[in-house]
């Protein structure tokens, strides 16, 4: 004769859906939930780390002080950086903004090969003149760093000494012009003014303006005054003098 175990009243408990359960199946139910929840965890770990980093401060994010809590709270990552919706590759352009963010790419690119393009001084980088194949195409190669617009090493203040380093005077000098010229900036002075006449000859003036430049610019040895000149006479004649005449009549000293 086959048995038939049961389990104790004290063990047996009625779900609200009418089915019986057990103390030890709902403890499975437990151990499974729980497994379900740290699996969550992990996989929302890099996304919560993506965000953060993405709100944390550039000198948070080269001195590895990012975890799952942004530092230094900024939204400069939201700021400067778009995509054109005209652009056909636009997951290509945010991978290479990307990596041009990288803190190792960013530094090679500005600073170039140690020996080569700078010098260590005093446990920063110094630039020095290079050539041939390690020659930058611009200073610290700043069109190419898009993303930080300049040098950048983590902070102000280490920026600005490095910057220094490369000059031949008292890099104090440098660091405090530096300072200064990052406090108590005003923006340009702009006196918006309508101008009656530069509405028809606009487009016209445009065009002679770009016709004659690439004249002057391909004109024969000796003969650029004569042909850049003769442009300039034909420009203005043809509308540029008026426009000229009513920009000066209009304008208002603001000072």
């Amino acid at each position: 004769m086959n048995s038939i175990q049961t389990s104790p009243l004290s063990e047996i408990m009625l779900e609200k859906d009418g089915k019986i359960r057990t103390k030890s199946s709902r403890a499975g139910d437990y151990v499974v939930v729980a497994i379900c929840v740290f699996l969550i965890l992990i996989y929302l770990a890099p996304f919560v780390n993506i965000i953060s980093r993405s709100l944390s401060s550039p000198n948070a994010l080269v001195n590895n002080r990012v975890s799952f809590w942004p530092v230094d709270f900024t939204l400069d990552s939201y700021v400067y950086v778009f995509i054109p919706a005209a652009s056909k590759v636009p997951e290509a352009a945010v991978r290479y903004i990307n990596w041009l963010a990288k803190p190792e790419v960013y530094r090679f690119l500005q600073f170039g090969e140690e020996g080569k393009n700078h010098k260590i001084v005093n446990g920063l980088p110094a630039t020095i003149p290079a050539d041939g194949p390690t020659i930058q195409n611009s200073v610290n190669n700043i069109d190419y760093t898009i993303s930080m617009n300049g040098i950048w090493l983590g902070d102000e203040e280490t920026t600005a000494k490095a910057i220094a380093n490369g000059y031949t005077c008292d890099p104090e000098y440098i660091v405090q012009a530096i300072r200064c010229s990052l406090n108590d900036a005003e923006a340009g002075l702009v006196v918006p003014v309508t101008l009656s006449v530069a509405g028809p000859y606009t487009e016209d003036l445009k065009a002679k303006g770009e016709e004659g430049t690439c004249n002057a610019v391909r004109a024969p040895e000796g003969q650029f005054d004569a042909i850049w000149d003769a442009f300039i006479a034909e420009w203005r004649a043809s509308g540029a003098d008026e426009i000229i005449a009513e920009r000066a009549a209009k304008y208002v000293d603001p000072f």
